[in-house]
Formats: structure tokens, C-alpha cells, sequence
């Protein structure tokens, strides 16, 4: 297999470094750009006995480098009171309104442009992001935090149509490295001594894009749909520490997926 796949993948690189070398593109990025934009979206949030769902709003920013290579910086954040539907552990079902959502997420980006016939721009890349999340778990309010560490491996394809208009499409694997999770219970729950701490090494997240961009001199506007999904495997189970001492209780936070649909308005210059 080995022997066929090898010639196979020298002969894709040889054929996109032909087509680079030898094509004019109209669609070739600027050689550096900030963009601001803001976010609007709807997250459903999933794990047994658990559901929340709402509106999402929050700003994200960018800035890119090009010189053949691609080296981009983004950071987003974004807020909402979300509905949360869960049941107790006596088989109660519990609902409540405008739970605090809190979502944060750092990622720097390396690449290499590669000019595709007269009008388009392939761009396949990878990184490093930080994903945070803050939320409130009921029906006894408390705060969890969670972070993840995950590479983003993607490609970005960008087709000039005339006029200063452009097309850009992005799709995106997430490889999760780890992650690890902290609770902060001892208001819901009196007679824990600390928080709990339980960490996470399986999973992964998909994310795509499509946006409309307009030039206009030396500024352009930008808008178009998203979708990110993450799916994250249970986390390891932490014995409770109580008034000094373990009970014996087992705190196990179960696996998750969430998925986020939404629209991104931005501006660039």
C-alpha cells in the first residue's frame, strides 16, 4: 500500500506546484488584513439527562500575514443566556431560563497559498487553539469551566467572480489534544472542601464556512453562514473530597456535543 501511496502523493504535490508556478490569479489575498466582525448564533448543547439551547451573540477578530506562506492570528468571544432543560437525580425534570453562557476561543494559524488556474486561491492549513467555556449547571447554579487545547487542520478556498467580489469557502477538522474541566460546586453543595478538577483527552471538532466579500479600495465587507460542531467523549471520574476526607461519591461529567449554527458580518481592512 505503502509503495502506492507514496507516488501517488509526490505526484498531487508536483501537479499543484505546476499549476501555482505557472497561473496568474485575480483572487490573490492582501499581504496583510485585520478584520472585526460580530457573530450571531443559535447553540444546542447536549449530554444525558441535559439540554441547553439559545442565542448567542459575540465579536471576533483576526490578523493575517501572507507572503506565500500564511500566518493569521483570531480570537472570538461570545455570550448568551441560553434555556437549560436537565433532570434531577430522583427523576425530576427541571427547566430554567437565561443560564449563563460564556464561549472564548484563541487560535494562530500557519498555511501556504497556492494559486489554482486564473481566479482562485487554495489554502490548506493547521495551528494551535484554545477553546474556553463558561457556564452555569443547574438546577443548583454553580460555575464550570472548561478548556480545550486542539489543533485545527483545514483548508481555506478563495475564487474571485469580477467586480470585487469574492468567494471564500473554509472546512475544518479539530484534533483535540486535551482538555481538562473545573467545577466550582461547594455553594450548591455544602461540605466540599475544593473545586473538582477532571480532565478530558477524546475528541473532536468540524467547523465550516462560506462568505461573500466586497472590495472597495482599501477596505472590503464580509458576511456568510457558519457551522461548528464539537463531540467530547465522558470525562475520567473524580472522587468528591468532603469536609477533608473522600465520601466514596464519584463526580463523572458524561460525554458531550454541541452544535452552533450562526452568521458573521465583519469588515476588513
Amino acid at each position: 500500500m505503502r509503495k502506492i501511496w507514496a507516488p501517488a502523493l509526490c505526484f498531487v504535490v508536483a501537479a499543484v506546484a505546476s499549476v501555482s508556478a505557472q497561473t496568474r490569479t485575480d483572487a490573490l489575498p492582501e499581504k496583510s488584513a485585520f478584520e472585526a466582525g460580530i457573530d450571531v448564533s443559535y447553540l444546542t448543547y447536549n449530554e444525558p439527562n441535559v439540554k441547553t439551547k439559545g442565542m448567542m451573540y459575540g465579536l471576533a477578530g483576526s490578523y493575517t500575514y501572507r507572503n506565500n506562506v500564511m500566518l493569521k492570528a483570531e480570537l472570538r468571544a461570545s455570550y448568551g443566556g441560553v434555556e437549560w432543560y436537565g433532570t434531577t437525580l430522583a427523576g425530576e425534570r427541571v427547566t430554567a431560563s437565561n443560564s449563563l453562557n460564556l464561549l472564548g476561543e484563541l487560535r494562530g494559524l500557519g498555511g501556504y497559498d497556492f494559486p489554482v488556474f486564473t481566479s482562485s486561491v487554495l489554502t490548506p492549513y493547521l495551528g494551535v487553539g484554545l477553546r474556553y467555556i463558561n457556564n452555569d449547571v443547574l438546577p443548583k447554579p454553580y460555575e464550570r469551566e472548561t478548556y480545550y487545547v486542539y489543533s485545527p487542520i483545514g483548508v481555506a478556498f478563495v475564487t474571485a467572480v469580477g467586480r470585487g467580489w469574492s468567494i471564500i469557502e473554509m472546512a475544518e477538522y479539530d484534533y483535540l489534544w486535551w482538555g481538562y474541566q473545573t467545577s466550582h460546586p461547594m455553594d450548591a453543595l455544602p461540605g466540599l472542601t475544593n473545586d473538582i478538577v477532571v480532565h478530558q483527552r477524546n475528541g473532536y471538532g468540524l467547523r465550516g464556512s462560506v462568505a461573500l466579500e466586497k472590495k472597495y479600495r482599501n477596505i472590503a465587507f464580509k458576511g456568510g453562514p457558519y457551522v461548528n460542531y464539537w463531540k467530547v467523549e465522558r470525562l475520567n471520574p473524580q472522587t468528591l473530597p468532603y469536609t477533608g476526607s473522600p465520601t466514596g461519591f464519584v463526580w463523572q461529567e458524561p460525554g458531550n456535543n454541541s452544535l452552533e449554527v450562526g452568521i458573521r458580518l465583519g469588515v476588513k481592512f
